[in-house]
């Protein structure tokens, strides 16, 4: 009839051929998916890159614009300090009569009185400008920190 040899032959031939077909599909498969997800990962990485370089770039106009206004800034305070030095300086009569005037319009400032306002006013325009950098950085980084105009 069959000899039993051939039968178990066939029975481990088609075991290997099992194991050997699995063994292949697992492995198509695993390199199917590996290239998909190293694709997608590389992917991703470009359109980081070029976000990121946009950014960037966004990012480095504001630094200029806020070093153009601090110029702006540091030029007119010399400026306005310049036309300080005709001002006469603070003496005691000056102080007792300033307190007494009304409608002052800031032309009898003394030469330090009016330097200090105008240093602090300095100060204010740095200060304000440093924060409309701030907001605009904010908003590149992060578009959705932008409030509703």
């Amino acid at each position: 009839m069959f000899n039993p040899y051939v039968i178990i032959a066939a029975i481990v031939f088609w075991i290997a051929s099992v194991f050997a077909g699995y063994t292949w599909g697992h492995s198509a498969s695993t390199t199917y998916w590996q290239g998909r997800i190293a694709t997608e990962r590389a992917n991703a990485v470009q359109e980081a890159l070029t976000d990121y370089k946009a950014k960037q770039e966004k990012l480095n106009a504001l630094l200029q614009k806020q070093a153009d206004d601090q110029f702006a800034i540091n030029a007119n305070l010399r400026t306005q300090l310049t036309k300080l030095q005709n001002r006469p300086s603070r003496t005691l009569q000056s102080a007792a009569t300033a307190a007494n005037c009304q409608g002052a319009n800031g032309s009898e400032l003394s030469r330090e009185d009016a330097g200090f306002l105008i240093g602090e006013a300095a100060r204010a325009d740095t200060i304000r400008d440093g924060l409309s950098i701030c907001y605009a950085a904010l908003d590149v980084v992060n578009p959705q920190t932008k409030k509703d105009e």
